[in-house]
């Protein structure tokens, strides 16, 4: 397959929604049709891992080790690694990643010791254009632009995350093609960066913490985390302006 059709192939997978085309094929809500959806919504997981495996990227379900590589293909580099066990005892993994180069934080964990549970990427990112807040066309992420429009702003700066579980590499394609610039030095800092795996926002039983004291424990792990960080890292975020 051509690269170009390639691109084009990945774009429309992973922006595919089975359960709306359900509904546009029945005419009815999607619960209505459990079976169609669940065969539509398997069809396109094992389409979208086939386009994702083609470009060297990573997959939902990925073996973690894969992973990894993939990550250090991409000019990632592994800042921590850390085991931990889960409620059942079944011993998993925990990694943090940064690029020198793009200044991005990233971080994965396992899921019965085996493959990819959860995985974020951080950045901040500087559209060409600075007449307003343009985002990153096509590239789906969570954020928002950092400053005061009034005070003080440096420039119009998105500081947002990804889902890392699949597409990073297709991802970042797509960031430095979007007419701007990921920023090696963070302008921003995102208050929301949670440096945490999926134990750590649990009780001693292994149940999900309220929503207060999950934040107060993640924010605890995260601060401890990244002041063990080597230098290099730390200068990815600490000149930033905590603003978003």
């Amino acid at each position: 397959m051509a690269k170009d059709k390639l691109e084009e192939a990945l774009d429309q997978a992973l922006s595919f929604d089975p359960l709306q085309t359900v509904e546009s094929l029945t005419g009815e809500p999607y619960q209505n049709n459990p079976a169609l959806g669940f065969f539509i919504m398997q069809e396109h997981e094992e389409q979208k891992r086939a386009l994702l495996a083609v470009s060297a990227d990573v997959y939902n379900s990925m073996d973690h080790r894969l992973y990894v590589g993939v990550m250090k293909d991409l000019g990632f580099e592994v800042i921590l690694e850390e085991g931990f066990q889960d409620r059942d005892g079944t011993q998993e993994e925990f990694y943090i990643f940064a690029h020198r180069e793009l200044g991005l934080i990233a971080k994965a964990d396992t899921w019965r010791g085996e493959t990819i549970n959860s995985a974020e990427v951080y950045l901040n990112w500087k559209p060409d254009n600075q007449e307003g807040p343009h985002f990153p066309r096509d590239c789906h992420m969570s954020g928002g632009f950092g400053g005061d429009p009034g005070v003080g702003r440096k420039s119009w700066v998105y500081v947002g995350h990804f889902d890392a579980r699949q597409g990073v590499r297709h991802m970042l394609k797509k960031l430095q093609e979007a007419g701007g610039t990921l920023l090696p030095k963070w302008e921003y800092r995102h208050g929301g960066i949670y440096l945490n795996h999926y134990m750590e926002g649990k009780d001693e039983r292994g149940l999900s913490l309220p929503c207060p004291k999950w934040g107060e424990k993640v924010r605890e792990v995260t601060r401890a985390r990244m002041e063990k960080f080597p230098q290099w890292v730390k200068d990815i975020f600490e000149g930033a302006t905590q603003d978003y």
